[in-house]
């Protein structure tokens, strides 16, 4: 390909390209990147740039431009895949520049998406009317029952999610009444293409004829897609899935926990509790629908921590729990320091190691 064409333009090819081809996926994520490097070029005094001008320096400068726009880590990462995966595309063998080379194009740890089995019960015991009044959603309004009916299904779909082995979203929301059969859920995942099979429990049974009614009309097993061609049924999917998230968020404000249930918090949370209760990794793996237990341990690997986590709980509160003691200058010098008046005594010291150690036996039961 001439490397004279305009970046911006072989962006806009790849994604017609892909649009055409029903990968409506990776044809957003392209012209997401494209969208947030046009807005670098304006910003620098560019509408567009030839291949052959992008530079090293350029494409370092539009991350530290990203970096300063508030841009995530991950995000950037993204950008910067996605932009050179259709550089090396287009300048193929004409140029031996490597604008990329020195830009972040990795995957920065984040904080585990999981919450507890305690949060997960609290959850489908919440009273979502009395939840919305709290966090000051006037029952007056002519929204309120609208809003209450979008929290209950979102809290519903969750509940259903983390039963059904921690199924994504994306999974359910492209659920099929013809994949349940005999009191069994047969499909594959969105992401893989593996094949999936999952027993409907009770609850989850509960849960779909609670909405059974409002997709008699349509072949999918729950009110979130439209009968429609694929790119807008992929755009209905893709409002739902920030819909559902935004009304998660609503959810963790009544919740008296700290917690931030997002969309991903079902599938870790489901890994997650299932190791708590000492379920086998391979267990987990396979529920999951994992290739490789190294996958689950990613979601899974904090866990570890808890241990520690609690043996300096105990550690801390077994020395703070005391009352203060009062303290004097220490007479052998002139300087600063200073020495409590009486000390802990042995049977303290044997009381905190017994604690840690039954702590950690409890841990690893």
């Amino acid at each position: 390909m001439n490397i004279q064409i305009s970046f911006i333009t072989c962006l806009n090819h790849e994604i017609s390209r892909l649009r055409q081809s029903n990968h409506f996926g990776q044809a957003l994520r392209i012209e997401s990147a494209r969208n947030s490097f046009s807005r670098f070029l304006c910003s620098q005094g560019y509408d567009d740039l030839p291949i052959s001008a992008l530079t090293a320096t350029i494409i370092c400068v539009y991350q530290q431009w990203l970096f300063d726009s508030g841009v995530k880590k991950n995000s950037i990462s993204c950008y910067m895949r996605t932009l050179q995966s259709v550089y090396n595309k287009a300048a193929a063998n004409d140029s031996t520049e490597k604008p990329f080379a020195k830009v972040y194009r990795g995957i920065a740890k984040t904080r585990k998406k999981a919450t507890s089995i305690s949060v997960m019960q609290k959850v489908r015991q919440l009273d979502i009317r009395q939840g919305l009044i709290a966090i000051g959603k006037s029952s007056k309004r002519k929204t309120f029952s609208v809003l209450l009916e979008k929290m209950t299904f979102a809290r519903d779909l969750f509940l259903f999610c983390y039963c059904a082995r921690g199924m994504a979203f994306v999974d359910a929301a492209y659920l099929k009444k013809q994949d349940v059969q005999n009191g069994i859920i047969r499909y594959r995942r969105r992401k893989t293409g593996q094949l999936i099979e999952v027993a409907v429990e009770p609850m989850m049974q509960e849960i779909i004829n609670r909405y059974a009614a409002r997709t008699k009309d349509t072949p999918y097993l729950f009110p979130i897609l439209p009968m429609a061609d694929d790119e807008t049924t992929y755009r209905a999917y893709r409002t739902a899935l920030r819909t559902y998230n935004n009304k998660l968020k609503l959810l963790s404000q009544m919740l008296d926990e700290e917690v931030n249930l997002s969309s991903y918090v079902a599938r870790h949370s489901w890994a997650s509790n299932m190791h708590e209760m000492n379920m086998p990794l391979s267990v987990i793996s396979q529920g999951l629908g994992h290739d490789s237990e190294l996958t689950t341990q990613i979601y899974i690997k904090s866990l570890e921590n808890n241990v520690i986590h609690e043996a300096n709980r105990m550690f801390i509160k077994q020395i703070f729990s005391y009352p203060f003691l009062p303290y004097e200058r220490d007479k052998t010098t002139t300087n600063f320091p200073m020495r409590p008046t009486r000390r802990y005594t042995k049977m303290s010291s044997l009381f905190y190691f017994l604690s840690v150690f039954l702590c950690c036996f409890k841990n690893f039961m």
